[in-house]
C-alpha cells in the first residue's frame, strides 16, 4: 500500500497578520509555519501503517520555500519521502487539482488529508481532489482498518450529533481524517536536524501538466474583501440617580434607532 498524505502549513500564529493592499488577501508578518492539526493526524495515522504493515508513505505539500519546514517535519516523523508542490495557489480548486496530480504521479493507492484547515475553515479540498482523480471520497473519518483482502479499507465515520457509521471503501479512495484519529508522535530535535539533510523533490504546477493559463481556468471562486473582525463597544459603567440613569438609557435607545 501507498499512502499519500497531504500537508498544509499555517501560519503559526493566528492572529499575526494583517491585510494586504487590495483588501482581498491576508498578509502574514510572520514566515514561521506549522503543520495543520488535522493533516498532523492524517500524517501519523499513516506513518502508523507503515510501521503495523509496511506501507510507503508520501508527504505533499503545496507553497513557497515557507512550506518546506511542513515536508521536513513529515521526514522527521517517518515518512518515506515528501514532495513540495512550489505553487501560489490558493483556491480549492486549483489546489485540488495540483494535489491530485501528484498523488497521481507518486502512484499512490489512498490519500488522507484532515478534515479542515484551520485558517480557511472550507473543508473542500479533499473532496475536491477525490473528485479530480474519479477516487471515492469519506469525510470525518475516526478510524481506518485494511480489508482482508488489501484492496479496500474498512473506516468509521462521523455523522453528526455523536453517531458514528461504519463501510468499506475500495481503493484507491481519499479520506478525510478527523482529529484524535490516533496520538500525535514528537519529532525531537536531532530527527528534524537530520531530516533537513535529505534532499526534497520540488515540483512547479508546469511540470505537473498545468501551466499558469490552464491552472486559472479552474478558479471558480474571486475574493470580493476580506474584512477584520467587528470589535464589540466597551461596556459603559453608569451612574448617577435612578431618574438621571433612566433619562441617559432612553436618550441612548433613542440614538440607535
Amino acid at each position: 500500500m501507498h499512502v499519500a498524505v497531504c500537508c498544509k502549513g499555517i501560519p503559526e500564529e493566528a492572529g499575526n497578520f494583517s491585510l494586504a493592499p487590495g483588501g482581498t488577501n491576508l498578509s502574514h508578518e510572520t514566515a514561521s509555519f506549522i503543520l495543520n492539526e488535522s493533516d498532523e493526524y492524517a500524517l501519523d495515522e499513516a506513518i502508523r501503517w507503515k510501521k503495523k504493515i509496511g506501507a510507503r508513505v508520501t508527504a505533499i505539500t503545496l507553497g513557497g520555500l515557507e512550506s518546506q519546514e511542513i515536508v521536513y517535519l513529515a521526514l522527521a516523523k517517518g515518512v518515506d519521502d515528501a514532495l513540495r508542490i512550489d505553487s501560489s495557489a490558493g483556491g480549492p480548486w486549483e489546489v485540488a487539482r495540483l494535489l491530485g496530480k501528484a498523488i497521481e504521479t507518486k502512484g499512490a493507492d489512498l490519500a488522507l488529508v484532515g478534515v479542515q484547515s484551520a485558517d480557511h475553515m472550507a473543508s473542500l479540498v479533499g473532496g475536491l481532489v477525490a473528485a479530480s482523480l474519479g477516487w471515492p471520497f469519506i469525510f470525518a473519518v475516526t478510524s481506518i482498518e485494511i480489508g482482508a483482502d488489501g484492496l479496500s479499507v474498512i473506516v468509521q465515520r462521523e455523522l453528526g450529533e455523536g453517531r458514528l457509521q461504519r463501510l468499506e471503501v475500495e481503493l484507491p479512495s481519499v479520506l478525510a481524517v478527523q482529529t484524535g484519529i490516533c496520538p500525535l508522535t514528537y519529532a525531537p530535535p536531532a530527527r528534524r536536524l537530520r531530516a533537513r539533510q535529505k534532499t526534497i523533490e520540488v515540483l512547479d504546477p508546469e511540470q505537473l501538466g498545468f501551466p499558469e493559463e490552464v491552472l486559472k481556468s479552474y478558479r471558480k471562486e474571486r475574493i470580493e474583501e476580506i474584512m477584520p473582525p467587528v470589535v464589540p463597544q466597551s461596556a459603559v459603567m453608569l451612574e448617577g440617580s435612578p431618574q438621571e440613569l433612566a433619562i441617559f438609557i432612553v436618550e441612548r435607545i433613542r440614538e440607535a434607532t
